[in-house]
């Protein structure tokens, strides 16, 4: 029979209690109804399944109690989601759990057996030199420390850089190749202490689980240029080292290069060291000048935002004395080392282009080679007399870099 007469109030509460239990169900209500639900919704203690749509009040209504939902939701509009302070040990432990911990006063999550609960903060760095720029911020190692993360993990750029080898000694020397350069653009870091070593000349870097390893040596007066990430130049008629680079899973690794070789007779020119972007030089001819060095790399203005440093140049080959008109090997860019000359000449010039600039080489009397550039892996130049010296590697170098 239709309904004759007023028409009801929609809008009136009714007495639940005059319900019967299983008067109303799901699906006896409207779509419409279901998805203009308003006032405050108390989801079932034991967990019902809710199914369908559901719109949240923008006034913040309350939600209490537990839930599992199945089906789609489709999108929940909020102005924010507020939730009831609780302790965390006494939530039950379910993997993605998210609660705001009212002992701590801090947002934790639950990660599973394996790591418990976590406290969700922002994450924040210390170590080594602290600066910033154009939004990043930057720690550099000069010398060893450790890197120590505090909160959630974070995605951080590195760079790392081997220590150089050094010049070799004594007439006509080989000079030292550069250290190895690792780089990696998006590595995530979790939070903990990190150790950083930072290798002197001839010593390796390492950190982060991996080792930027160092340059070889120049070779001495009648040696050959010894191995290293990249080889050093062999002295007068020796050939120049190997260079092997290391193994780090992820990260770009310039290494590998080999030193030059040394001729024999006229000038007695020596091999310039390896590069980290190439192989040292080998002489052309018994009357040239000293190999040079050969440049390191670029990765980008991790360091400062605004220079894109070389890394890891080679040092340059000595040269003895010739009537011909030579000099010792430059070094390359990068902070290599440049070459010492024995008598009539110019040593070689240092390279440019690093952190800090690799030495030049001395002519005449001491003939020693010019030293790597401080923290720019660079090799140390070979020297040109008996009883010369060749110049130090330049030591390494760790930068890290993230958005605060």
């Amino acid at each position: 029979m239709p309904y004759i007469g007023k028409s009801p109030d929609l809008n009136a509460s009714v007495d639940t209690n005059e319900l019967a239990d299983d008067a109303v169900t799901l699906g006896k209500i409207g779509e419409d109804v279901k998805t203009a639900i308003s006032g405050s919704f108390v989801a079932k203690a034991d967990k019902s399944t809710i199914s369908g749509s559901f719109l949240a009040k923008a006034d913040k209504s309350a939600i209490s109690g537990s839930s599992t939902s199945t089906g789609s939701f489709g999108s929940v509009q909020s102005d924010g989601l507020v939730l009831r302070p609780v302790a965390s040990a006494s939530v039950p432990q379910e993997t993605g759990s998210l609660v705001y911990d009212s002992t701590d006063k801090a947002l934790r999550i639950y990660k599973g057996p394996d790591f418990g609960w976590q406290k969700l903060q922002r994450a924040t760095a210390t170590g080594g030199t602290e600066t910033t720029y154009t939004g990043y911020k930057v720690h550099t190692f000069t010398s060893s420390g450790t890197f120590t993360v505090i909160g959630d993990s974070m995605t951080c750029e590195i760079l790392m850089v081997g220590g150089g080898g050094s010049g070799g000694d004594g007439y006509y020397a080989g000079g030292g190749g550069g250290g190895a350069v690792l780089h990696i653009a998006g590595k995530n870091v979790s939070s903990g202490e990190y150790s950083v070593v930072i290798g002197a000349g001839g010593s390796n870097t390492t950190g982060f689980s991996v080792t930027a390893t160092a340059g070889g040596d120049g070779g001495d007066k009648d040696a050959v240029g010894g191995n290293g990430a990249n080889g050093g130049g062999g002295a007068a008629n020796q050939s120049g080292g190997t260079g092997t680079a290391p193994t780090a899973t992820g990260w770009s690794v310039y290494a590998g290069n080999d030193g030059g070789t040394g001729r024999s007779g006229g000038n007695q020119p020596a091999g310039g060291g390896g590069g980290a972007g190439g192989n040292g030089e080998t002489p052309a001819a018994a009357g040239s000048s000293g190999g040079a060095g050969d440049d390191g790399v670029q990765v980008g203005t991790i360091a400062d935002g605004s220079n894109d440093y070389y890394w890891g140049g080679g040092g340059g080959g000595a040269c003895w004395n010739d009537s011909a008109p030579a000099n010792g090997g430059d070094g390359g860019q990068g902070g290599g080392g440049g070459g010492g000359k024995k008598s009539d000449g110019a040593g070689g010039t240092g390279g440019t282009g690093g952190l800090n600039n690799g030495g030049n080489g001395i002519n005449a009397g001491d003939a020693n080679g010019g030293a790597g550039g401080a923290n720019t892996g660079g090799g140390g130049g070979g020297s040109g007399g008996n009883g010369t010296s060749g110049g130090a590697g330049g030591s390494g170098i760790v930068i890290v870099r993230y958005i605060p």
